[in-house]
């Protein structure tokens, strides 16, 4: 049952956003174009519930994007809550979450294929993916950049006075690892951010998420989202 009033058009279901609530701010619809529209004021809701795996990440990526916690979710489905929960999410849930740790899932492996002729090569394609759509916003850039035969890093701003570190190296098994690093407000949205930009591509393959104390080795381990 919704804890709150819903916005008259939300359908029925267990993700909604609380009547006069919504900011107009447009992050919660862009996060979830397929489920969620707005109305002629701007206020958003959901027009279509989550019926797939790939729709019901959307949704709780929506949830996670409303700074003003508008976006709820009334449902009942433990391992949602859970996924929540991890986000530091969970007041946005409607039912009682058991406490629990904040989970910064801020590295990834993935495998990547590609016609480079050496594993260097690929380590500086990789690079220039991620730093190229990083600084396609305004007010964004990076620097810094190191590079070694297996090993680079580089610093993305944005701003005047807001950073986060990025490192790739290669690992055993044919596989790449990118750590996000330094600031530790930031790691979440950049994981959500390079999840999604790495699996727009049909180049990085494989991918799984690691927290900082989780081990990783090779397949095994791991999560398939950064939430």
């Amino acid at each position: 049952m919704r804890r709150f009033i819903a916005h008259n058009a939300n359908v029925d279901g267990p993700f909604y956003v609380v009547n006069g609530e919504c900011i107009a701010c447009g992050a919660p619809e862009s996060e979830a174009d397929e489920l969620m529209a707005h109305d002629e004021s701007g206020h958003c809701f959901f027009r279509t519930q989550p019926t797939n795996p790939e729709q019901v990440d959307a949704a709780i990526r929506a949830l996670w994007a409303s700074c003003c916690g508008a976006v709820r979710y009334a449902g009942k489905d433990q391992s949602i809550l859970a996924r929540i929960a991890e986000l530091g999410e969970s007041e946005k849930c409607d039912e009682n979450v058991e406490p629990t740790s904040l989970k910064i899932r801020s590295r990834v492996t993935f495998a990547y294929e590609c016609d480079e002729a050496s594993s260097e090569s690929s380590l500086r394609t990789i690079v220039r993916f991620i730093s190229s759509k990083l600084t396609q916003g305004q007010d964004s850039r990076c620097t810094n950049f190191q590079f070694s035969k297996s090993e680079a890093s580089f610093v993305f701003h944005w701003y005047t006075d807001c950073s986060i570190k990025f490192r790739v190296k290669q690992i055993p098994g044919e596989r790449w690892l990118v750590s996000i690093e330094d600031n530790d407000r930031a790691r979440i949205s950049y994981a959500i951010w390079l999840d999604k930009s790495l699996r727009a591509s049909r180049q990085f393959t494989a991918i799984r998420w690691f927290t900082e104390d989780e081990k990783i080795d090779g397949l095994n381990g791991g999560t398939t989202h950064p939430y």
